[in-house]
């Protein structure tokens, strides 16, 4: 699984290049914005600044809530197929953990609002893990990886 970007290396990184192609300055706060958007993801923070760069509109915290909305709402379709290909289960654990963002999946309270039995989410859990969907934080608590997934089904 590829890493996340660090922010203190990204942001002089992504200020150069709005400079370059913008010749104006970007502040720290816009990058960050974008780097939390993204969830530091390499390739979702490259997504966004380069839809960002196509945009005629002056660089915003709306302009990139925006940008980032209309992009999940192209991809969706396809974020659907690709879970289509998940056991019903999986589909359910994955969308939980979307919506209730770094939980303790075995937990009772986890168990009771989800309506899995333990071992229903054990093995899901297991599987997600082992299809790179899902991760754990040093707490020990769940999130999905990809956060265009965490987006459509836990925020839209």
């Amino acid at each position: 699984m590829l890493g996340r970007i660090e922010q203190k290396d990204s942001i002089p990184f992504i200020k150069n290049k709005f400079k370059k192609k913008f010749g104006n300055y970007i502040s720290d706060e816009l990058i960050e914005i974008i780097l939390n958007t993204a969830k530091n993801h390499p390739y979702y923070v490259n997504v966004l600044c380069h839809r960002i760069f196509r945009s005629d509109d002056k660089i915003s915290e709306k302009l990139i809530e925006s940008v980032w909305h209309q992009y999940a709402l192209e991809e969706k379709s396809h974020i659907r197929g690709e879970l289509d290909l998940l056991s019903t289960n999986q589909q359910r654990m994955l969308i939980s953990i979307a919506k209730m963002d770094n939980v303790h999946l075995t937990g009772k309270e986890f168990i009771s609002q989800t309506g899995f039995s333990l071992s229903s989410a054990s093995q899901a859990i297991k599987n997600l893990e082992k299809m790179d969907y899902i991760s754990q934080d040093d707490t020990g608590k769940y999130f999905v990886i990809d956060p265009l997934i965490e987006y459509v089904f836990g925020k839209m």
